[in-house]
């Protein structure tokens, strides 16, 4: 084990990133975290008993910011992450994954604009990159911006996505507190982590922090714009649902551990791994004396079952799974059983069928200069500023935005962008773009409504 370690006082942040035998992509979130504009923080990463040169990659940026440890053993991913976490010395900590990639502001938007309070936890919105080799080519080297509101800022009541986890019924780009995209006070979580015994429980560490955060936070303080980008790859671990073949390692690593002992199906898919996980953590919140949120687990039933349609075309011997989820519906409800039934009866659509994002873009763009009033009339939408126009059009150069800019494709084909890296440079000048066009429509339609 070598460490190096930047400052005897501690750092106002850590950036913790675990990593295992991707040193592939450890460069460009390293790169990431050290090129923030700010100074007082320092990155942690922390080697799984990697086989590859992950050790020449961080020792090839010659830098103290870094500490550095390797494990002699193959940790799962969870003790991983708690053993990451007992090396982070920074008054708050954010985990940042080897395939993702930190906006250059982040640390310093924080710092400025979110702690004066000292909260728990502070969690953003993700800015979502599919690599240049996903699998579904209709949506390769693209990186898509949401609109995330005019509130840039929000105190939202943890109970929110308490429910929204105990329900199942989260959007996977939430900005549900998993660590991989929030920044956490260290004292405040060491604490419970006394009394939990542990803050990332097998199997989900990410949805096992958040569980236990909306449940011992009242509040969650959210900054609804981009600080991360979050990249998508064949490499992802809960990618096609936990069933390509970096989530099969991922659960190999766990050797005999039985992944679903607690849970009402055997499914091997993601959403059941989350519940098994809800279920570990609450185990422990009741041993510390704590009532948990009970899972719904008829809400479960149904999201784990449109989950387990979904992957269909991938998971091996799927029929076979089938009657556990009908004899467990029915146990519930005839209600329920029939709706589980109209589920799995409904016809599954290829993943590699409908028109790709470059192609729409194309086909926007030729439609656009076909009939030349086009730019003209999403101009004048717009105020005028012919950029706004040409981008709802595809005649922006990577750029193609969705009528009322409740979002924004970037094309990295066309930027020389083929990495979360590449793409955390662009976010904040495409999302202040996204939020410039949208706020000149919005005038222009009240303009006319008045007129």
């Amino acid at each position: 084990m070598k460490v190096d370690i930047m400052q005897a006082k501690s750092p106002l942040f850590s950036i913790v990133i675990p990593t295992r035998n991707r040193s592939h992509l450890l460069g460009g979130a390293l790169k990431s975290a050290l090129e923030q504009d700010f100074d007082d923080y320092e990155v942690v990463v922390v080697a799984n008993n990697c086989q590859d040169n992950t050790r020449e990659v961080v020792e090839r940026l010659q830098t103290e910011r870094v500490k550095y440890y390797e494990t002699d053993k193959t940790l799962t991913m969870p003790a991983n992450w708690e053993f990451a976490w007992t090396k982070a010395s920074g008054q708050y900590v954010t985990y940042l994954p080897d395939d993702d990639a930190l906006v250059p502001t982040t640390l310093s938007f924080l710092a400025k604009n979110t702690l004066k309070d000292k909260p728990p936890v502070i969690s953003w919105e993700d800015a979502i990159y599919y690599y240049p080799h996903w699998h579904d080519k209709k949506t390769q080297n693209i990186l898509l911006l949401f609109f995330y509101g005019d509130a840039v800022i929000e105190d939202v009541p943890s109970e929110i996505y308490r429910q929204q986890c105990a329900q199942f019924s989260f959007a996977w780009n939430a900005p549900i507190p998993k660590l991989l995209n929030c920044a956490v006070h260290r004292e405040f979580f060491e604490a419970w982590r006394g009394q939990l015994g542990l803050l990332f429980f097998p199997v989900a560490p990410d949805y096992s922090f958040a569980w236990i955060a909306t449940q011992i936070c009242s509040t969650i303080r959210v900054v609804h714009r981009p600080l991360t980008v979050r990249g998508i790859s064949d490499y992802s671990i809960g990618s096609n649902a936990g069933m390509g073949e970096a989530g099969q390692e991922f659960y190999r690593e766990f050797g005999n551990f039985d992944f679903f002992a607690e849970t009402l199906v055997r499914i091997p898919t993601t959403l059941n791994q989350l519940a098994a996980t809800f279920l570990r953590v609450n185990a422990a919140f009741r041993q510390a004396g704590v009532a948990p949120e009970p899972l719904d687990w008829e809400s479960f039933l149904l999201a784990a079952t449109r989950q387990f349609k979904e992957v269909q075309a991938w998971l091996p011997d799927w029929p076979l799974y089938v009657p556990q989820l009908l004899t467990t519906a029915q146990k519930f409800s005839p209600k329920l059983y029939a709706e589980v039934q109209t589920i799995l009866a409904a016809s599954s659509v290829g993943i590699e069928e409908g028109e790709s994002l470059h192609d729409l873009r194309l086909r926007t763009a030729r439609m656009a200069l076909d009939y030349a009033p086009n730019l003209k009339n999403a101009t004048s939408k717009h105020m005028g500023d012919a950029q706004c126009g040409r981008c709802i059009l595809g005649l922006e150069k990577g750029l193609l935005a969705e009528s009322a800019w409740a979002y924004l494709y970037v094309f990295g084909d066309d930027l020389g962008a083929s990495s979360p890296y590449d793409m955390s440079l662009q976010v904040n000048r495409y999302y202040e773009l996204l939020l410039r066009c949208r706020e000149k429509q919005k005038k222009a339609l009240a303009g006319k409504a008045k007129s």
